[in-house]
């Protein structure tokens, strides 16, 4: 636990820097590193997790509610971030309430949720400060959603491969073995942690078929760039949609 929490505090860190910054570029950055670190913990914590074969930890899910004109775009975002760190996000015809709110469900192994979370209060908020005036908040909230399409995105993804890569080259020189073994091992935990949550979702959510929902294909800048297209055109008039069984949040 006292490791867990010295890394969550060093990532809510990195984020109220962000959150501080004028700068674009500073507050990009410090995101980044916020996703690598969160990463390189989610993975040393799933190969100890698939080694000790006991009190593996339980597959959860937890709701966020969206609210006000970008709920439909920043939907899209906060699914971008779900997937990045091992969850799948959804939501169902009965966690919205059109037009005031939606509720994303985000599920994954325990320890996965809580990292989504930590960077999604940030992506929903934008890291807004308080001080900001209402229309101040709406300039900012548009130009960090534009930030998020075109390059935020990118970096968390590019973030979660150099972490990847990095902690693979760490555990390989930690436990003298050679590189191909421990990325063979550790995209083999990975893989089958992905395939738990899918299956956890097929059996409490109902499938999907194999045109689910997304916001758009592709990488994860562009899972959200069509559906942030029509809401920063139209904003407030967005509607995500409905309907029976659940509604995948791509990324």
């Amino acid at each position: 636990m006292a490791a867990e929490f010295d890394y969550a505090g060093k990532v809510r860190k990195l984020l109220d820097k962000a959150e501080s910054t004028t700068f674009a570029d500073e507050r990009d950055s410090l995101i980044a590193k916020a996703q690598h670190l969160m990463t390189t913990y989610a993975i040393d914590e799933a190969m100890l997790d698939a080694r000790k074969q006991k009190g593996r930890e339980q597959i959860v899910k937890e709701g966020i509610v969206y609210t006000g004109i970008f709920q439909a775009v920043t939907m899209g975002m906060g699914s971008a971030v779900a997937r990045v760190n091992g969850c799948e996000a959804y939501y169902s015809k009965r966690d919205y309430e059109k037009p005031k709110k939606h509720i994303m469900n985000i599920v994954g192994f325990e320890s996965d949720v809580r990292r989504t979370l930590l960077l999604q209060t940030f992506v929903k908020e934008g890291g807004l400060p308080s001080w900001m005036s209402k229309m101040e908040k709406y300039k900012a909230r548009r130009t960090f959603i534009a930030s998020f399409i075109h390059g935020v995105g990118d970096k968390l993804r590019a973030a979660e491969r150099e972490a990847t890569k990095e902690t693979v080259e760490r555990r390989a020189a930690a436990e003298n073995s050679d590189v191909k073994t421990v990325t063979d091992e550790v995209g083999i935990v990975l893989r089958d942690r992905k395939d738990q949550v899918t299956d956890w979702m097929d059996t409490n959510v109902g499938q999907l078929s194999h045109s689910r929902q997304r916001y758009q294909s592709g990488g994860l800048s562009a899972a959200v760039a069509g559906r942030a297209a029509g809401a920063m055109a139209d904003t407030g008039t967005s509607n995500i949609g409905g309907g029976a069984g659940r509604k995948a949040l791509g990324g």
